[in-house]
């Protein structure tokens, strides 16, 4: 198997484990049903770690001992975790809003959507879009129901 060398400044080092731990929760965060694929990443994970650890490279963010393997210290896991929750809201508050906002122009204008003009599509869905950003913005879900079909 072929072996490949990079060079990176520490900086980017730095980066690269910020990369890696965010590529790593993603890759691994549903794999309970593929132990060896989560193993398979966990291994490259404390791979990288091992690696900056070793050289001294962001050797502040890492732990190590016997038990454990090379792990990140509670408070680099902290700011990365909490990236990721970011990450994860505005995920959440765009899908549900994109979601909304399709339906409610589906409902107002049906297959007719089809016929106009894409600008034109395009303004109806950011009205629609601007509505629950502005909703959501006040209130977050505190008004939002479902409602049994009479």
């Amino acid at each position: 198997m072929a072996e490949y060398t990079i060079t990176l400044s520490p900086k980017n080092m730095k980066m690269l484990l910020d990369h890696v731990f965010i590529g790593h929760w993603v890759f691994t965060v549903n794999c309970t049903d593929d132990i060896e694929k989560k193993q398979e990443y966990d291994g490259f994970f404390e791979t990288i770690l091992a690696i900056m650890k070793n050289y001294n490279i962001a050797a502040e963010d890492i732990n190590y001992d016997e038990q454990r393997g090379y792990t990140l210290t509670d408070a680099k896991n902290e700011i990365l975790t909490e990236i990721m929750r970011n990450y994860n809201e505005h995920c959440y508050w765009e899908e549900l809003i994109t979601d909304l906002a399709l339906r409610d122009a589906w409902e107002k204008h049906g297959k007719k959507l089809y016929d106009m003009d894409q600008d034109e599509v395009m303004r109806l869905r950011s009205k629609e879009i601007q509505k629950y950003i502005d909703e959501f913005s006040e209130h977050r879900i505190g008004r939002l129901r479902i409602q049994k079909k009479k």
